[in-house]
């Protein structure tokens, strides 16, 4: 059984047990964590170009932007804050309606961050110099037939 699947996957390039930069997004088989190390490089990549250090990716600000992103789908709510929260925190959040079924996990990531980046607050806390960690979630959710996409992001002085 082994070597079937290790056949297939061969067969395919490899593609039939994982999603790439450049695959498609697929509502059938969306992958966040793909999307979520994309936002995280291409925001690192924006900070590169500005002469700022790359942020460290941190497990402990991860969890908590993912559980804050299934909040807001809770919620139903593009931006929803925790005020009970005693964590050192900036964030940043998006909603996305996927309108171009052509667009890949790297553009997305792209435009995502670009969309950011004309937002002088959000821009401000992307190349905020104090910043050291971050971390990202996302989430997809089908509503109304709809495709929305949920991405958070925290940055922190501290892990």
């Amino acid at each position: 059984m082994k070597i079937f699947f290790l056949f297939i996957s061969i067969l395919f390039g490899g593609s039939v047990f994982c999603q790439t930069a450049n695959d498609t997004v697929d509502v059938f088989s969306f992958s966040p964590d793909l999307l979520d190390s994309l936002i995280f490089e291409e925001v690192n990549r924006v900070r590169s170009e500005n002469d700022l250090t790359q942020l460290f990716y941190s497990d402990s600000l991860n969890q908590q932007a993912n559980d804050h992103v299934l909040q807001m789908v809770k919620l139903r709510k593009t931006f929803y804050s925790d005020s009970t929260s005693k964590v050192e925190e900036c964030n940043l959040k998006i909603f996305f309606r996927n309108s171009n079924p052509t667009v890949t996990y790297r553009e997305l990531a792209g435009r995502m961050v670009k969309q950011w980046l004309n937002s002088p607050a959000a821009a401000r806390l992307i190349l905020g110099e104090f910043f050291l960690y971050g971390g990202c979630g996302v989430t997809y959710e089908e509503w109304k037939n709809i495709s929305e996409i949920y991405i958070y992001t925290c940055f922190r002085i501290s892990p």
